[in-house]
């Protein structure tokens, strides 16, 4: 994780403001995007695991980053290992 902001209720966030926030709301960047193989179908619907708990993707994937709701994460802070496959202790994430 390479970013921390925390944004208003209905703030626009990704390409196209393809996601509105429906409440304050702490927003993580992941230097990671579809250059890097993240599938651009995961935008909106897809999770990682953020200190052994699930956030959901936000906004459109871009190039080279991807933003997560940590909102209900305690503890979130820059440089925080972010899973997009594998597991942690009580969570995990595959490939399909």
């Amino acid at each position: 994780m390479v970013y921390l902001k925390d944004v208003p209720s209905g703030a626009p966030l990704g390409y196209g403001a393809a996601f509105y926030t429906r409440r304050p709301s702490r927003i993580a960047t992941v230097p990671v995007g579809y250059a890097d193989g993240l599938s651009r179908a995961l935008s909106n619907r897809g999770r990682a695991i953020v200190n052994d708990q699930y956030a959901r993707i936000v906004g459109n994937i871009s190039m080279d980053l991807t933003l997560l709701d940590v909102t209900d994460i305690p503890g979130v802070a820059v440089g925080d290992e972010i899973i997009l496959i594998g597991k942690s202790e009580s969570c995990a994430i595959t490939a399909l």
